[in-house]
């Protein structure tokens, strides 16, 4: 994932190249950091191409982000139903730890039985 640092460093590089497209006598690099200090000084033709990468980048990010709250859903419910499992196999586990010490109990009522009949 992108740090916001690594946005301005890809945006100062595409408006970079934007700008030396429109104008090629153009030697300065635009950065994100110049738009916003100088955004007065740019010709709407020069600041049209920005403003389209943004909003391109906006429409994706919201997509992704829709994505991954999707996903996010998907396995919260996953994981409830896991827990719900869980608890399932927890009560078994006690029902069959009750009957375990009930049959040892019983084998050792007979065990004890068995030696006093001999």
């Amino acid at each position: 994932m992108l740090t916001v640092k690594d946005d301005y460093n890809v945006f100062d590089v595409m408006f970079a190249f934007m700008v030396k497209s429109d104008d090629e006598e153009y030697e300065e690099k635009v950065t994100l950091f110049d738009l916003t200090q100088n955004l007065n000084a740019y010709s709407v033709r020069k600041l049209r191409n920005p403003v389209v990468v943004l909003i391109d980048s906006i429409t994706e990010l919201t997509t992704e982000k829709d994505s991954m709250k999707n996903s996010l859903d998907n396995f919260n419910k996953e994981k409830l139903a896991l827990t719900d499992h869980v608890s399932v196999i927890e009560e078994q586990l006690t029902v069959l730890e009750t009957e375990n010490l009930e049959i040892k109990e019983k084998l050792k009522m007979l065990s004890e039985k068995s030696g006093k009949g001999k």
